[in-house]
């Protein structure tokens, strides 16, 4: 989501090849026979991500570790009947060039049969992806993924909707942490930052939360004192934001410094970087959310995942990377879409019968999305739920007085 300059990139420096098994190149139609005396063939799916520039640091080796990490469990459990993936991936360089340069050499190179979108700049390359009627499975970082014309195109979390009616759900998870006065911030100039937190603080406001302050905030401030001070000013005693992660906790910082500690957040993504040793005392007692089950949750969906990323990606940690979400589920899409009848002899039957599925969870990892339906989950989280996750000395818990997960319809 966030912006950044259109530079020009070379186009065969926009891709890193991964390989998930020891097969030789794909042929035109991104399958082969196997290596198994020819019962399988072997079908290349994409990844396109950032593995260099600016919108490194929130994707790259955490989402190509979880996306190889869900290709190999399938691989090696037979889960495809008849096929197994080889797992290509390309480089957008954190700019829509990039993407559209990325995503030309995996189609017309590498031969993927799919792509896993795992970029915040794909809106430059999704226009080449419905021409060539590419299955995508992605994050919607634009509006391409709501327009229902671009059947090609999958919001692994949903359909999301710019005019979404406030979520009276979501005000009543701040009321239930204590919050009595509300602010918003939000990253200047990123209309899914802006929109999104004009849609939390209308949450607020719907069940009587006052919002007294609000603020756009420039993407390259580090400075955060003077918002905190107005916010201090203001009253406030919780806030709803989405902003980079450096900046809140430059501002959460801030606001202990002014003796002013929150009681609840919502904005602030769950993932182990936020329990750094470094960060993690300014964030007790605050709010953490994600699309999926939180790892302390220990429901066999999450330990089927904690499992996978131990011994695919040598990955065990409390909770997972910044970047793995959006590796693993599209990634587990692709691969119930691959399980269709029929899809993997051709792209369109893949599209066709994927479009049919109206229930898919990842396994019971996230709510259920509905493929049939377009403009149907609000667009600043992209969900049809929330888990809610609290920091209490230096681990994630749950908070007090939430059922789990918060229904966002």
């Amino acid at each position: 989501m966030t912006p950044t300059a259109l530079n020009r990139v070379p186009r065969l420096a926009a891709l890193v090849v991964a390989a998930t098994v020891a097969v030789a190149a794909c042929s035109s139609g991104g399958s082969e026979a196997g290596s198994n005396g020819g019962s399988d063939k072997t079908v290349a799916l994409g990844l396109i991500t950032s593995l260099t520039g600016p919108l490194s640091a929130l994707y790259g080796k955490p989402t190509v570790a979880a996306t190889q990490a869900r290709v190999d469990l399938a691989n090696n459990t037979n889960e495809i009947p008849g096929v197994k993936l080889k797992l290509v991936v390309g480089d957008d360089q954190s700019t829509p060039t990039g993407a559209l340069a990325a995503t030309q050499v995996l189609v017309n190179e590498q031969h993927i049969f799919a792509l896993v979108d795992a970029s915040a700049v794909f809106a430059g390359a999704y226009k080449y992806t419905v021409q060539r009627n590419l299955p995508v499975l992605g994050w919607p970082d634009s509006r391409e993924f709501s327009d229902p014309a671009n059947k090609n195109l999958f919001a692994y979390f949903g359909s999301p909707s710019d005019t979404y009616a406030p979520i009276k759900n979501l005000g009543l998870f701040l009321q239930s942490q204590g919050a009595t006065k509300v602010c918003r911030l939000a990253t200047a100039n990123v209309p899914a930052a802006t929109k999104g937190a004009n849609q939390f603080a209308d949450s607020a406001k719907v069940v009587g939360l006052p919002v007294p302050y609000s603020a756009d905030i420039p993407p390259t401030t580090t400075d955060m004192n003077s918002y905190a001070l107005a916010m201090q000013k203001a009253g406030c005693d919780s806030v709803v934001m989405l902003t980079p992660p450096n900046t809140v906790v430059a501002l959460l910082r801030d606001l202990a410094n002014l003796g002013v500690h929150l009681k609840a957040t919502i904005g602030p993504s769950y993932h182990q970087e936020a329990l750094d040793p470094s960060v993690v005392a300014a964030e007790e007692g605050l709010d953490f959310l994600s699309q999926y089950q939180p790892y302390w949750m220990n429901t066999p969906a999450v330990n089927n995942v904690k499992a996978a990323m131990k011994k695919y990606a040598n990955v065990d940690t409390e909770a997972p990377a910044a970047g793995f979400y959006w590796g693993w589920i599209p990634a587990d899409l692709a691969i119930t879409g691959f399980k269709l009848p029929g899809a993997s002899k051709s792209q369109s039957t893949f599209i066709n019968e994927l479009r049919k599925v109206n229930n898919y969870d990842a396994g019971g990892f996230i709510c259920p999305v509905d493929f049939t339906k377009a403009n149907y989950v609000v667009a600043g989280v992209f969900s049809t739920c929330l888990y809610m996750s609290k920091i209490k000395s230096g681990h994630f818990v749950t908070p007090t007085n939430v059922s789990q997960p918060i229904r966002l319809q």
